[in-house]
């Protein structure tokens, strides 16, 4: 039970697709939890996708939806009374009674049961306006998330409500990602930095990247001249209630200290001097703040420029990963090819050697190194390797027998059949050495054509072989000539 095992696409069309059939019942049936979330929702989905929720339900799988508030009257029924009964079963209700109620709606298709039996979680959404607290606007997400034992995780996201319509009968689509395929782009960057698609990919993301920092500079200049003129305003207005003060002074006492006077008039000068200062500061904000815009007006029409190449570059890009994913599953199949070929001609080439070796005790099997050289196995499981010059090397005899093991695995290991052709293989052997080739020559192939001398090919050994000769072939060499010329001077066929 993995989403590993299911084959997806990258994207599903309703116009295309099975949507259930092919995406959610695969998914469902192979996950533990269900997380979604739309803006609409109905039950009557449940009734389509049973062949995966009952697994999903055996499996101790759980689902959990946020949606918004348009439910239908029968859905906001049974959500209500699912809950009020799962309350209930959580207090330790009367067993009778619990009983008579799994009676009335044990069914899997049964919204209410989902909840009782704690399956299933809704949870209603609304947007709160930011600026009216007691105004909320619709939730409208769509997206959904299948996990599985393993923690392998299958998110989509597009246009699909959790309803019927959603799911079959509206022209609906959306994109597939999946938790455990490796990202690429350290490689692309690495490997690709020539290619044009991918060198405008680059230059992209950086103007991406140079918005993203651009914008909080923005942000923090609009902030600062916004907090300049509230500054200002302050100041004019503190400034006003002062002459409005000095007004009323001078109306209750008709004539005012002289000083008192002179403390005021400084302290409203103060106060238009920190007015111009706060002036001179908010317009050199206001500066900055029109060189940012003009500076973020250039990287948006330099970014709107390249985002026609998006689709080609995402698509290289698509390919390239693709590409690289099918050399890595062929590279695995490839080496276990390679494994497994060599350990059938190892096991075959045993297998004959220690039929046709005078000396099957000493020997456990022949092996084949990494390079593809040839090790013997003795019985203790020690190996070495034949080199020239060597020796331990086994005799000129032992050494061709040792040949003829391994043509024979490769024989057996090939998917096609050929003949198989020896230069006296009977030659520089001991009689025990010769009977047991004898034996074994006739099973070498389906087709054995092998060349010997009288002298080695004794009449003993002739009738052996007699009963699988097809064709017998007597060669003679004319060295009287200018050139030696080997003829067939008879031939008998059987």
């Amino acid at each position: 039970m993995s989403l590993r095992t299911v084959s997806f696409q990258d994207t599903y069309w309703s116009g295309e697709n099975d949507l259930i059939k092919e995406f959610y019942v695969p998914c469902m049936e192979d996950s533990i939890e269900y997380y979604r979330a739309v803006g609409y929702f109905n039950s009557s989905i449940l009734c389509y996708i049973t062949n995966g929720l009952y697994p999903f339900i055996q499996n101790g799988g759980r689902m959990r939806i946020v949606c918004s508030v348009n439910l239908s009257p029968e859905d906001e029924r049974q959500i209500a009374l699912g809950y009020d009964i799962r309350q209930l079963m959580e207090d330790k209700i009367d067993p009778v009674i619990q009983n008579l109620i799994d009676l009335n709606i044990a069914n899997i298709k049964n919204l209410c049961w989902l909840i009782k039996n704690n399956r299933l979680d809704i949870k209603v959404c609304l947007r709160k306006d930011p600026n009216d607290p007691g105004t909320y606007h619709l939730f409208h997400e769509k997206f959904g998330i299948f996990k599985d034992a393993d923690g392998n995780a299958i998110s989509f996201l597009g246009s699909v409500n959790e309803t019927l319509g959603g799911w079959i009968n509206n022209e609906e689509s959306f994109e597939v990602s999946q938790n455990w395929i490796p990202v690429l782009q350290a490689f692309i960057q690495e490997h690709l930095v020539t290619d044009d698609a991918i060198l405008v990919e680059k230059e992209r993301r950086a103007l991406f990247n140079a918005c993203a920092q651009y914008q909080p500079h923005g942000f923090q200049t609009r902030a600062a001249y916004f907090s300049l003129s509230e500054e200002i305003w302050k100041k004019e207005k503190e400034r006003s209630a002062k002459k409005e003060e000095f007004e009323h002074l001078r109306k209750d006492i008709g004539s005012f200290n002289e000083e008192a006077g002179e403390r005021i008039i400084q302290d409203i000068a103060n106060m238009e001097v920190k007015k111009q200062e706060a002036e001179i500061r908010r317009t050199k904000t206001q500066v900055l703040f029109e060189q940012d815009q003009e500076k973020l007006a250039q990287l948006e029409e330099k970014l709107a420029e390249l985002s026609q190449l998006d689709k080609e570059g995402a698509l290289c890009q698509k390919k390239l990963e693709n590409t690289i994913v099918l050399e890595k599953i062929f590279s695995v199949y490839r080496n276990r090819l390679l494994e497994e070929k060599r350990a059938f001609v190892e096991k075959y080439a045993t297998e004959v050697f220690l039929q046709i070796t005078n000396a099957p005790q000493k020997y456990k099997g022949i092996k084949i190194a990494s390079d593809y050289s040839l090790l013997l196995e003795l019985m203790n499981g020690e190996t070495y390797q034949i080199e020239p010059g060597r020796t331990l090397n086994p005799s000129t005899g032992q050494s061709k027998v040792i040949s003829l093991s391994y043509i024979a695995g490769l024989n057996r290991s090939s998917d096609f059949a050929a003949p198989v052709i020896i230069d006296n293989p009977l030659g520089l052997f001991s009689d025990e050495h010769r009977a047991a080739i004898t034996r074994f020559l006739p099973h070498m192939g389906k087709q054995v054509i092998f060349m010997v001398s009288t002298g080695d090919l004794t009449e003993k050994y002739q009738n052996e072989l007699k009963p699988y000769v097809k064709t017998v072939y007597k060669l003679e060499n004319h060295s009287d000539q200018t050139w030696p010329k080997t003829v067939i001077a008879s031939k008998e066929v059987y």
